[in-house]
């Protein structure tokens, strides 16, 4: 490894980037045995770094970029499916090493298929590995075979020539025993603490490892849908009063208070019988369930408490929904009834008669002037809800009718029935004017999308089925269920199904592809119905276990998403007042969104190639822009008007921000400058020369005393903006430098890096003080929130994540995206996070801590831990 700057390059098909991350994290983190360390002096200590192609090949060539990286690796290790056998770059890769003299250096590591099939669409050696000699065929590492961990080991046994069967036993044995430390440690300390239990009281120390202790339990109980308990865990362990705290603030409470809020999932028990249904209030702020008990329960979301019991049909409820105003409930029962209750008192103000059998289900029209019941009679029922009065019975279907709902627009009736079959009625004059037929076996639900173009059912045949209300054309089966579906719905966008089965899980499903996205499981029998919560964060289900439990979507801490560019967006800027946010992106626009509605109101068209920044004025009155077609532009907010471009950049401008008093604007560009603009008439005042490669980026310290800028050449320049002359220039990075800026108090600068890390330099002395690792991939970018205490990182590893400036650690990661987080900024007054990965904007909240300690304070002042929780907590 002395010539080489990596041990190792992954060469890999897009489709199956999930196993060769996977084998890179767990080749990087790695330890060979300090024994063999011994023995063989030439063993390093640790498999780092390894470089994972994440560029795109173009021109029937390799990229510079690559070639070098594949020059600069001993190893190359081939992720084989039949996938990357017809991948024409994986290949090129392959020739490179084989063209090279390094054939003995290319480790085949299979995933799927199989070398040198007989069927050919089973092959997963590219060209290059098939075509080598006798004497030169290389042995592929089969991951099926082995087992993943093992087949990782047997990577870096062939890696450094050592015996595979030795490797192996000696990870066996150091799992083993680093899962005894975790166990022995944890009662150890349970041991301790509950012994010692007087003696930490008074002790700092101790009291963080309590901290520490009882913020791992606060977030297993928040995985195991428990978020209620964990919240107030968290309050035990977090000081009341952040600015005269009387315990130590750990970031490991901090992350685990944040993380129970955001998922705010639970259980909700009190029910003595099945539970049949539960459905969110218009505002999400409270939940209605029905059960067998004979009885609803209106449920608080935000404590799980049940704030009333509402008692008066004489047999099983099947159903309970809010009016579209959230002022009444309806429910429906065996007693043969309906009955309307009002909410805020819980008493029941109109009960409901006429049917001769069990009443199914009952919903409100959207405006509320109608109820529309399903019953086992097999007959549908309009009632008016001002009134009481039934005024439609529509009959048609031959046998029970489970489920009935109205269009979003109330010109249709959908119903799911016994019968197999799903009927259209036609609200103008009550006739049905479509039955659609498919299921194998009763249907047991069917509901319109939001914007009624699609209807989802749920059958006894195990599947779900999406129907076009064009044509009335089922367009999509989805199968996965291994039991019967009894309910499926829509989230508020439309975007995702979720379903309950009686195999005891839920299912959330893509709409537009069908596929199933996530199984939740947690329920112990028949799970009857889940709905999404109005906002589409969270889903409530119920179930024959006599729970009610709240799940967190997949996108749960996205308060907005923002969709509208075609390409990826390079860089996302709030506005100074917060309205608005700027984003820039590859297709060459700029777009401004208003940050309340989600909406985008302005498209700004101007540039010729890819806008790589999009920053406001101090006063929010203008845009500045900078892009690979070497311009910056100037844009008039409130018009959308580009009012100058300016010229001068001989390569891309990459970015561009103004000064804190708007006087001026600096640049960086791939011309390997800076250069200062005049606002006043919009001339180059400056070009500052220095760095010796692409300058990424360039920002004005908070007072506007100084210009950091990074680039290319792995360095940090400060320029003093009295007399533009560089002052500083900070060497720590070992690759590209791709953002930096001060901290609002100018102590501090971050930096982030293709490095994988993130670098904090005290402004004092102009040195590194600290080194935040956790990215797997490069950090594109990293700033600090205004008040200073924390920073926001965004990475192409697909994770955004959060660190606490007091003890530099991570308090938070946001994983799942399924593109690379690229750009990623505080709100002015710090309540937000907006950061976009691939062609969206993502917005979060990020409430200040005391606020989200006051908060939850306030909404559970009526709950404490049990003496028991305490105990078994380790907090008496």
């Amino acid at each position: 490894m002395k010539d080489k700057k990596f041990f190792a390059f992954i060469s890999y098909q897009r489709q199956d980037e999930e196993h060769a991350e996977w084998l890179r994290k767990k080749l990087e983190h790695y330890r060979l045995p300090s024994s063999l360390r011994k023995k063989y002096a030439s063993l390093p200590k640790e498999i780092r770094p390894i470089f994972r192609d994440a560029l795109e090949l173009t021109g029937g060539f390799l990229a510079q970029e690559i070639e070098q990286a594949l020059e600069q690796s001993k190893f190359l290790i081939v992720v084989c499916s039949p996938r990357s056998a017809r991948s024409p770059w994986v290949n090129k890769e392959v020739e490179y090493f084989i063209q090279s003299g390094r054939t003995q250096y290319i480790i085949p590591y299979i995933i799927d298929g199989e070398p040198f099939a007989q069927d050919e669409s089973n092959e997963c050696f590219p060209p290059a590995l098939r075509d080598l000699t006798a004497d030169n065929e290389l042995l592929g590492i089969n991951m099926y075979e082995l087992g993943r961990d093992a087949a990782a080991i047997k990577v870096v046994a062939r890696m450094f020539g050592l015996r595979f069967d030795v490797l192996w036993q000696r990870y066996e044995r150091e799992q083993r025993h680093n899962r005894w430390l975790v166990v022995g440690g944890a009662l150890l300390f349970a041991v301790v603490l509950a012994i010692g239990g007087y003696i930490y009281r008074n002790n700092w120390k101790m009291l963080e490892i309590q901290s520490r202790f009882v913020a791992e339990k606060a977030i297993s109980l928040t995985d195991a849908d428990e978020s209620y308990t964990a919240r107030l865990l968290c309050l035990d362990i977090l000081p009341r009063d952040l600015n005269n705290p009387a315990r130590p603030y750990t970031s490991e409470a901090e992350m685990a208070l944040r993380y129970a809020c955001e998922h705010n999932s639970g259980t909700l028990r009190g029910h003595t019988g099945f539970v049949e249904s539960a459905n969110f209030s218009p505002d999400g702020r409270y939940i209605v369930s029905s059960s067998w008990d004979n009885t609803l329960k209106i449920w608080d979301t935000q404590t799980g408490e049940c704030i009333k019991t509402l008692e008066g049909h004489t047999s099983f409820v099947n159903s309970a929904t809010f009016s579209p105003n959230g002022k009444y409930i309806v429910s429906a029962s065996w007693d043969n009834t309906l009955k309307i209750w009002d909410t805020q008192s819980g008493v029941c103000i109109k009960t409901l008669e006429g049917y001769t059998n069990i009443v199914s289900s009952a919903s409100f029209s959207p405006n509320g002037g109608y109820i529309v019941s399903a019953s086992s009679d097999g007959t549908i029922k309009i009632w008016d809800t001002s009134n009481g009065e039934c005024i439609k019975t529509l009959e048609g279907h031959t046998s029970l009718v489970k489920s009935a709902n109205f269009s979003p627009d109330e010109r249709y009736i959908v119903s799911a029935s016994d019968d197999k079959t799903i009927k259209i009625w036609s609200t103008e004059n009550w006739e049905c004017i479509k039955t659609l037929e498919g299921h194998l076996y009763v249907v047991n639900s069917a509901t319109f999308s939001p914007d009624g173009k699609y209807i989802v059912s749920a059958s006894q045949d195990n599947t779900i089925k999406i129907w076009n209300t064009r044509n009335w054309e089922c367009v999509k089966t989805l199968k996965g269920h291994t039991n019967i579906v009894r309910s499926a719905s829509f989230s508020p966008n439309g975007g995702y199904i979720v379903s309950a089965s009686n195999d005891s899980t839920l299912k959330i499903w893509d709409t537009q592809t069908g596929k199933c996205i996530k199984t939740l499981e947690g329920h112990t029998d028949i799970v009857n119905s889940a709905n999404f919560s109005p906002d589409g964060r969270y889903i409530v289900s119920a179930s024959f276990d006599k729970t009610i439990k709240i799940w967190s979507t997949p996108s749960v801490g996205c308060t907005q998403i923002l969709e509208g560019h075609i390409w990826w967006i390079n860089s996302v800027n709030f506005s100074p007042d917060e309205k608005y946010i700027a984003s820039a992106s590859g297709d060459k626009t700029i777009r401004i969104w208003d940050t309340q509605s989600g909406i985008c109101i302005k498209t700004l068209k101007g540039h010729t190639n890819d806008i790589l920044s999009a920053t406001f004025s101090p006063d929010g009155r203008y845009i500045v822009s900078a892009s690979r077609d070497n311009t910056l532009k100037i844009w008039d907010t409130k018009s959308g008007e580009c009012t100058k471009s300016l010229e001068g950049h001989k390569y891309s401008a990459n970015s561009a921000t103004f000064s804190p008093d708007g006087k001026y604007i600096v640049s960086a560009s791939s011309d390997n400058t800076l250069k200062i603009w005049d606002t006043e008439n919009w001339e180059c005042i400056k070009t500052l020369e220095g760095h010796t490669s692409w300058v990424r980026s360039a920002t004005f310290s908070p007072k506007g005393k100084y210009i950091v800028s990074a680039s290319n050449d792995s360095t940090i320049k400060i320029w003093d903006t009295k007399n533009w002359e560089c002052i500083n220039t900070l060497e720590e990075h070992t690759s590209s430098v791709y953002s930096a800026t001060f901290s609002p108090d100018e102590k501090f600068i971050v930096s982030a890096s293709r490095d994988n890390t993130i670098k904090i330099w005290d402004t004092k002395n102009w040195e590194c003080i600290k080194t935040l690792e956790g990215h797997t991939d490069k950090v594109n970018s990293a700033t600090f929130s205004p008040d200073g205490e924390y920073i926001v990182s965004a990475s192409s590893d697909n994770t955004l994540k959060i660190w606490d400036t007091e003890n530099w650690e991570c308090i938070k990661t946001l994983e799942g995206h399924t593109s690379w987080v690229g750009s990623a900024t505080f709100s002015p007054k710090g309540g937000q996070i907006a950061y976009a990965t691939g062609s969206k904007i993502n917005i979060i909240e990020f409430p200040p801590l005391q606020e989200l300690i006051d908060e939850t304070r306030e909404r559970f002042k009526n709950w404490e831990l049990t003496p028991e929780e305490r105990r078994r907590y380790y907090l008496e």
